[in-house]
């Protein structure tokens, strides 16, 4: 099958063992298939084909169109289209089909429109004229699809289309365009030939409709309750950290499955170049670059770095930049040194590549404000049973330049996690600042770790659902709990324990000194356990 400028690769049966079909529309099915010889996997878009008298059809509806969208100044597109296809058509099924068509070349995105359709793609990759265009499947990875835009000039024009539809501009002057898609969200890179040989590329990167809830993560195991639980504590108390890994590991979800446990009473300032981040407060206030297009000159541009020293400005408790890459970085740690939350992601492969990145030009940190960055979280695609997962490979707690403190690691033989958080340094200095002990704070921790888990156990994935359980803990943390059956004592055995060596210390002390009344050993036990209850925050 082929279209103006563009071809679609039929599937042939007998060259290729199908691994998965499945449909996204009545008229478009999806095949996976490997090649019986050279055992390659494919993507095959497979559409019900449109005969001549179809075609003419739809010729006629387009014209009607032009002439009623000039005519009319308040319409509706798809209305219009429908009541012209029911004019020219009484067959029910066949109207469907040319709306389909219709509105896959002229409302949609042409010969990718299926890509786009498609919820297991993360990304669509043309990578010029005459190649194929080429797909990340969550389950089978990077492949290659039947479908090829075999025409220069058709494929620039399908650029240009693109760019128009985000509202920007592509040409010999500004070769490269970066933009969102406005109808899904999905981040959009394109090149012309004037800077890539093939000929003109571009990579839609598309995002879940509905983004992985931290439920969801714990319940596919990318993270785990008690790492979760630990991150809702330092939040509340406006910790800063970075999640760092490589491009496409899951940063961004990650980073907005945390932000659900941001206090609804704290202020926020999120920069972007690209609106990805999503967070529950009304008390937030998101800002996103502006590009300028003046031929050497930054007029009307607003980068990241602007934006950033923008925030100050606003008193946020908590400042979240989507990802750093330059100078805008230097601000943020300024702002975390002042007392600033902050959060962010970053690209690097390790600890140390982030490290170095952080240190060194265009970001420039300088090393004695590395310590004000409290905790960085590495996550990363791994191979789990031949199946493609996401996974927090470890959590670093940061002390200096050189200095680090591994919190947490992930287990690849058992794909299970590895505590050290109890030992952290931040959890004893925030557990002080709230005139706590810290086996009281990771107590709390515990709690809100049994939490997630019963949410995560019970399938409550909705983003709504989850921020209702977050804030309901936050209003009244034993009342919530006890509604998911965990009952906290009034006095734990723990406490207890620490009662009856400190009695009898005192007990013993009373016997050597000989000078204890019974009045002041009974006020005496009375304040032990007052300070025991006010220590261990236990109801009396």
């Amino acid at each position: 099958m082929s279209g103006n400028g563009h071809v679609i690769e039929p599937f042939n049966e007998k060259e290729y063992e199908i691994l998965e079909e499945y449909r996204l529309t009545e008229f478009t099915k999806i095949v996976i298939a490997r090649n019986l010889i050279s055992g390659a996997t494919k993507y095959f878009v497979l559409e019900e084909k449109l005969n001549r008298k179809e075609r003419e059809l739809i010729k006629e509806v387009m014209n009607r169109l032009r002439y009623l969208v000039i005519k009319s100044e308040d319409y509706d597109i798809e209305k219009l289209i429908k009541r012209e296809l029911m004019k020219v058509c009484k067959d029910k099924k066949v109207r469907q089909k040319l709306f389909y068509y219709i509105r896959r070349d002229y409302l949609g995105y042409g010969p990718i429109h299926a890509l786009i359709l498609d919820p297991n793609l993360e990304d669509i990759s043309c990578n010029g004229v005459g190649v194929p265009i080429y797909v990340w499947h969550r389950k089978y990875e990077s492949i290659e699809t039947n479908i090829v835009i075999k025409d220069l000039e058709y494929l620039k024009s399908y650029i240009r289309s693109l760019a128009a539809k985000c509202g920007k501009h592509i040409s010999s002057a500004f070769p490269v365009l970066d933009a969102t898609l406005p109808d899904t969200g999905y981040r959009l890179a394109a090149t012309l030939e004037d800077i890539s040989s093939r000929g003109p590329t571009f990579t839609i990167r598309k995002f879940r409709e509905r983004p992985f809830t931290i439920t969801e993560l714990i319940a596919d195991g990318v993270i785990d309750p008690l790492i979760a639980a630990f991150f809702w504590v330092m939040i509340e108390n406006k910790r800063t950290f970075m999640i760092f890994g490589a491009t496409g590991s899951g940063k961004t979800t990650l980073l907005n499955a945390l932000l659900t446990f941001i206090h609804p009473s704290m202020k926020i300032c999120t920069v972007e170049e690209t609106r990805e981040i999503n967070i529950p407060s009304k008390n937030w206030v998101p800002f996103v670059t502006r590009e300028t297009y003046a031929i050497g000159e930054r007029v009307g541009e607003v980068s990241l770095y602007d934006l950033v020293k923008v925030t100050l400005r606003y008193r946020p408790d908590y400042i979240i930049v989507g990802e750093v890459r330059g100078e805008e970085a230097y601000v943020l740690f300024q702002a975390m040194q002042s007392g600033h939350g902050g959060i962010s992601t970053i690209h690097a492969e390790n600890l140390e590549s982030m490290m170095n990145r952080l240190l060194n030009p265009p970001m420039n940190i300088p090393p004695q404000l590395i310590p004000t960055l409290n905790f960085a979280l590495h996550i990363s695609r791994v191979k789990i049973s031949n199946r493609v997962a996401r996974r927090v490979l470890s959590v670093w707690e940061i002390h200096s330049v050189d200095s680090f403190y591994k919190l947490a690691e992930w287990d690849p033989v058992n794909d299970t996690f590895i505590h050290y958080l109890n030992k952290s340094e931040v959890l004893e200095r925030v557990a002080e600042q709230l005139g706590q002990s810290k086996e009281e704070l990771w107590e709390e921790v515990e709690r809100r770790a049994e939490l997630l888990d019963y949410l995560a156990r019970n399938k409550i994935v909705e983003y709504n659902e989850i921020v209702k359980w977050v804030y309901s803990y936050y209003r009244d943390p034993h009342a919530t709990l006890r509604s998911i059956g965990v009952h906290i004592p009034k006095i734990s055995v723990r406490a207890l324990t620490e009662l009856d060596k400190v009695i009898a210390v005192s007990q013993e002390e009373e016997e050597l000194k000989g000078n204890m009344s019974e009045e002041e050993r009974r006020a005496l036990v009375s304040k032990v356990r007052r300070e025991i209850a006010r220590r261990l925050r236990v109801e009396r």
